[in-house]
């Protein structure tokens, strides 16, 4: 019920103070006016929505203030945190693609792919993304984490990148001894670094095979190792 009473309180604050004031003679451009601020107050609802977690009401009120090409990118931008935050992948990943097209460099972005990369199963890519990030970005903890956390939740991904994994483990390990996650890590870690090479099958990079293996992996145990990921959910 109180979803529902929000955005007609709102709208109806918004058409009081237009229809309250009487104009004798009407001002060009007014009417534009009033239609601006129409889909600036949607984008106000979204916002409102958004801070209580209401992710799928918040996204009803940015499609429509998208409708407003000034306010297009920035409710854009809202509108895929949404997705994220109510883990709807499949949403989520072209919207962070058309971001990143517009922004190449914005690490943020390309880290939120990444997350995403791997909660739909895209390992392969979402692996290439950190290597990328942590090959200008070293010593970023987030990076690392979540580098080790997603080449750890397959053993075939730790032997294909075990170099850089080594070196990311000993890295995180020796800067970051606090991290919450480390335990977790070196317990996986160990566990790995213990099975031979030879009994580790290789990683097939076509995309066919991945999507393949993605459509047969119906038991989910690669989205809760990556559901760790704690400290990646895409930043405002």
């Amino acid at each position: 019920m109180k979803k529902s009473i929000l955005p007609i309180l709102i709208l109806l604050s918004l058409f009081c103070s237009f229809s309250c004031t009487s104009k004798p003679v009407p001002i060009p451009g007014d009417s534009a006016k009033v239609i601006r601020n129409i889909y600036v107050e949607y984008m106000n609802i979204a916002n409102t929505y958004l801070k209580l977690e209401e992710y799928k009401s918040a996204a009803e009120y940015y499609k429509l203030a998208m409708q407003n090409r000034k306010l297009y990118w920035a409710c854009y931008y809202k509108l895929a945190l949404c997705y994220v935050y109510s883990s709807d992948w499949i949403n989520a990943e072209p919207m962070y693609q058309a971001m990143l097209k517009r922004d190449p460099e914005n690490s943020t972005l390309k880290a939120s792919l990444a997350y995403i990369y791997s909660m739909n199963g895209r390992v392969g890519k979402a692996v290439k993304i950190y290597q990328e990030l942590l090959a200008s970005q070293p010593d970023n903890e987030s990076f690392l984490e979540n580098y080790l956390i997603i080449t750890l939740s397959d053993k075939r991904y730790f032997k294909k990148y075990r170099t850089s994994v080594d070196e990311a483990y000993s890295k995180m390990n020796e800067t970051y001894p606090e991290n919450s996650q480390l335990k977790k890590i070196t317990e996986k870690y160990k566990e790995l670094a213990g099975i031979k090479d030879e009994e580790i099958e290789d990683v097939d990079d076509s995309e066919e095979s991945e999507d393949l293996e993605n459509a047969e992996n119906t038991d989910g145990s690669e989205t809760s190792d990556n559901s760790e990921l704690e400290s990646s959910k895409a930043s405002e």
